[in-house]
């Protein structure tokens, strides 16, 4: 696959998830425009998800081009202006980002509403329930990996949420 230097932010609006979409296809793709140029490139092994892996866009509300993207795939991922990596957005936030998104969508298929944030895990389902009621499908728990708790520590968490439901 060959490439040339580009401007990312041109690039990955709209042409990036669709050219991944046709790389997980398997097949030998050539794709060319002004800002890329593939050619004869193939993905292998194909992903066993059908059709494709869901693509999720990720956006920072207000701005709303990325949940117009969004809505043409299979699923959001809010981020939200001037709210801190210790921070959650308040769920009127998250509603209006979320009703955006929607009001966007014309596909038939439901899509994945996820979010990111800390919790103390299944004792702590309060913090969840405001944004379920508003449409997330999916929680992203900023504890794990970098951010903190060593692996073992996020192993306990998953196996206490197993056990209490």
């Amino acid at each position: 696959m060959r490439t040339r230097t580009l401007r990312p932010a041109r690039l990955s609006s709209t042409r990036i998830p669709k050219i991944i979409a046709a790389l997980w296809t398997g097949r030998r793709i050539s794709y060319r425009c002004e800002h890329v140029e593939i050619s004869n490139a193939q993905f292998l092994p194909v992903p066993v998800h059908r059709p494709r892996v869901p693509v999720w866009i990720a956006g920072r509300w207000p701005t709303r081009a990325p949940f117009r993207r969004a809505a043409r795939w299979d699923g959001v991922f809010p981020t939200f202006e001037g709210v801190s990596h210790a921070e959650m957005p308040t769920p009127e936030v998250f509603v209006e980002a979320v009703k955006f998104t929607l009001a966007c969508r014309s596909l038939p298929e439901p899509m994945d509403i996820i979010l990111e944030g800390q919790s103390a895990g299944v004792a702590d389902a309060d913090v969840v329930a405001p944004y379920a009621e508003a449409g997330l499908t999916g929680w992203v728990e900023k504890k794990l990996g970098w951010f903190r708790g060593t692996l073992k520590e996020m192993r306990q968490r998953i196996r206490a949420r197993r056990q209490g439901g």
